[in-house]
């Protein structure tokens, strides 16, 4: 004698308003969601672990700047200085010799009256461990020009 099997599948009803696609969309397990920063392109003390973009806070006279610099591989770079809800961007040139590190940028429409230009030389450069980020000294304002100020910069991308 032969049985015969029969299977009879129960499928939900759809709430009202409910999408039910027709194919299932997924993601590869190796896309990145949230990517960290990328890593240098040179070892610290090297020129190429610049290239990139670094942010830093400095404190000027009871008030924080916050600076948000790109540098290329071709020596210019944009600095983008924020304090409080005023910015203002210059484009500069950068260097590092293998012990000086230099920025220079002028800011053309300068908000932030204290704040006109750039002009950072820092034989000064130290690296922290993790490779994603180093400090100089520096001066923080043009006008302010015996005080040297501290600046770490971290890699954002």
């Amino acid at each position: 004698m032969l049985e015969k099997t029969i299977g009879i599948a129960i499928e939900p009803q759809p709430v009202k308003g409910m999408i039910i696609p027709d194919e299932v969309v997924s993601v590869p397990a190796t896309a990145d969601i949230l990517p960290g920063p990328k890593p240098p392109q040179g070892a610290p003390g090297e020129r190429g672990f610049f290239i990139g973009t670094w942010t830093a806070t400095a404190e000027y006279n009871g008030s924080y700047d916050d600076y948000k610099i790109t540098m290329s591989d071709n020596g210019r770079c944009t600095v983008i200085m924020t304090n409080g809800s005023v910015e203002q961007t210059a484009d500069g040139n950068w260097s590092y010799s293998g012990e000086t590190f230099r920025l220079n940028a002028t800011f053309r429409d300068a908000k932030i009256t204290y704040q006109r230009s750039i002009n950072w030389v820092s034989n000064q450069v130290n690296y922290a461990e993790d490779g994603y980020s180093f400090r100089i000294i520096g001066r923080a304002a043009v006008n302010d020009s015996s005080s040297l100020r501290s600046f770490t910069f971290f890699r954002e991308n």
